[in-house]
């Protein structure tokens, strides 16, 4: 059961927010009410019976929404914000026994044909996105390759992606245009969320699922392979606030790399960038791949990284939530726990960051939510609760596959 310090801030508000009136709520999982019922359906298996019923009312709702098609959704077919990302919860609740809803062959091919269009829009406005472009997608549609017609939209989906590649003896990287702010061309992205660090993990994920496992197996490790090109130093002496990797690179423009190189090798302790996303994907194809070579370099990345643990230089400040803030690194380290119980710097990290999301949650900033940090999984409420079910049931990890974490 939850203690009373969660139970009655996080957990109470995040039922308080979903009660009444949802019109005003996207039906999407990481921005709307399909997260909010993978989050209820845990919380109802641990902390009460109340969060049962609420998980029912918001699949009620969304299921609703979909046969009508009122569909309240900011994109059609994107793991963030549309389809893909409702049909991942629907799977993930019946998988685990927490919800009977599914959806049935003809509306999974019928939504597949939907997925491939907009993702090979997506492919040629050069949208790479896990979030919010076609990886999401295949992540969704990846448990159901028993459907011929899904497999087909897996294999295009997959070979287009090749085909957009840029490959040579650093490895292999691809450009995603959904990144503000970024060269338009020759600017790489590292990270998990919208980089290489994210595709290296998904499509090691990939070939742990069965699908293509020669050609999946070979792109993480030449993914992997391009952002070693760019490790600053091997692990060694450096100080504890040394960062090994960069956020992004640029490759066409010595001018521009050389004013920025400096700066993007500063980076935040988070969820969505930075050398935690490169430490779990050496670990989880380094235990994929049984490579333990590079199982253990990503143990050592991952050690080092559990020593920074001043919130300033970590970029965490006052944030407790999911995507950069305590409660992402509660549900990363766990993860890391859970994967290897006996390393003392995981255990440290996590309680650590667990006394910074209960004493931080509990300042002024945090009486009152606005706009989004109701709603969002990755930036609000719904992320902080889920990412810290782990302090009251240990192990407890919900939707690990979902964020690119399932060591």
């Amino acid at each position: 059961m939850l203690t009373e310090t969660l139970s009655l801030t996080a957990a109470d508000k995040f039922y308080d927010r979903f009660q009444g009136d949802l019109s005003e709520y996207s039906s999407s999982f990481l921005n709307g009410l399909s997260g909010a019922a993978l989050i209820s359906a845990y919380l109802g298996a641990h902390a009460g019976a109340k969060f049962v019923s609420l998980k029912e009312q918001l699949l009620t709702e969304v299921m609703e929404r979909l046969r009508s098609g009122n569909l309240k959704l900011s994109t059609l077919h994107t793991f963030c914000s549309g389809l893909a990302g409702i049909v991942y919860v629907i799977d993930h609740l019946r998988e685990n026994g927490l919800a009977d809803n599914r959806f049935d062959d003809d509306t999974l091919i019928q939504l597949s044909d939907l997925f491939l269009e907009r993702s090979l829009a997506d492919f040629k406005a050069r949208n790479t996105d896990y979030l919010h472009g076609p990886l999401g997608v295949f992540l969704s549609l990846l448990p159901h390759t028993r459907i011929a017609q899904v497999a087909r939209t897996l294999d295009v989906i997959f070979d287009t992606y090749q085909k957009q590649l840029r490959t040579d003896e650093k490895g292999s990287r691809i450009f995603n245009s959904v990144l503000e702010g970024q060269l338009e061309s020759g600017e790489y992205n590292m990270g998990l969320a919208h980089g290489m660090a994210g595709h290296a993990l998904l499509w090691t994920e990939a070939y742990r699922r069965g699908y293509r496992p020669e050609a999946t197996r070979q792109l993480a490790y030449d993914l992997l392979q391009y952002i070693d090109t760019y490790e600053r130093s091997p692990i060694g002496e450096q100080s504890a606030t040394h960062v090994f990797y960069p956020k992004s690179v640029i490759e066409d423009d010595p001018e521009a790399w050389a004013e920025q190189k400096t700066e993007t090798y500063v980076s935040r302790v988070g969820w969505c960038y930075g050398d935690l996303n490169v430490a779990f994907a050496q670990l989880k194809a380094g235990r994929t791949f049984e490579d333990e070579k590079l199982e253990q370099r990503g143990l050592a990345l991952a050690r080092h990284v559990a020593g920074r643990l001043d919130a300033y230089d970590a970029q965490i400040d006052e944030n407790i939530y999911f995507c950069h803030g305590s409660a992402g690194l509660v549900y990363m380290f766990g993860c890391l726990k859970k994967a290897y119980p006996g390393e003392a710097a995981f255990d440290r990290a996590c309680r650590h960051w667990a006394e910074h999301f209960r004493t931080t949650l509990e300042t002024p900033r945090y009486e009152e939510l606005t706009g989004y940090q109701n709603y969002s999984l990755l930036e609000g409420l719904p992320g902080a609760v889920l990412g810290t079910l782990s302090l009251e049931s240990p192990g407890l990890l919900p939707a690990a596959d979902a964020f690119l974490l399932n060591l």
